[in-house]
């Protein structure tokens, strides 16, 4: 599970900018040779962002959602 590393929220959105990476890539096809590194602009990872916090990040937080279970009990005990 994926977690917003400010709000600890797992509420995020993948952002993959693909309305980029398919340009750039086509545009690299027309270069001598642009076969063999088309797919370099699908390995920029993508970016998320945090529906609770509104911040964008490029890393998350990963858990496991027993641990993630965890940690909203023990929020709830200390409110």
């Amino acid at each position: 599970m994926k977690l917003c590393l400010h709000c600890e929220s797992d509420m995020l959105v993948k952002k993959n900018f693909f309305m980029f990476k398919i340009p750039a890539a086509i545009l690299l096809l027309l270069v001598p040779y642009g076969f063999v590194i088309c797919w370099l602009p699908f390995l920029i990872p993508p970016n998320y962002a945090c529906k609770k916090c509104g911040r964008e990040f490029r890393k998350v937080k990963e858990v496991d959602w027993q641990v993630y279970e965890k940690m909203k009990q023990e929020k709830e005990k200390g409110k």
